[in-house]
């Protein structure tokens, strides 16, 4: 058989200030494994992506402006 391909999709991206950041979106069916999570994040910070929010599904589809300003402002904190 071939080789196995691998992509590794960012649910969202934002840059501010120069400060890249990465909100990920963390439920069924799509985020069953933390382990394979946290080896993901770390092949981005080997990239030069420190910033990696991750928010629950549910929480995103029933209060998405909180999570985004939630998330823009812990990415302003680091972008400063």
């Amino acid at each position: 058989m071939g080789e196995e391909r691998r992509t590794h999709n960012i649910d969202v991206l934002v840059c501010h200030k120069g400060t890249w950041g990465m909100l990920e979106v963390d439920g069924e069916p799509y985020h069953r494994l933390a382990a394979k999570d946290h080896k993901r994040d770390r092949l981005f910070k080997q990239g030069g992506l420190w910033l990696i929010e991750r928010f629950p599904a549910d929480e995103c589809y029933e209060n998405a402006r909180i999570v985004v300003g939630e998330f823009m402002r812990i990415l302003e904190a680091v972008s400063r």
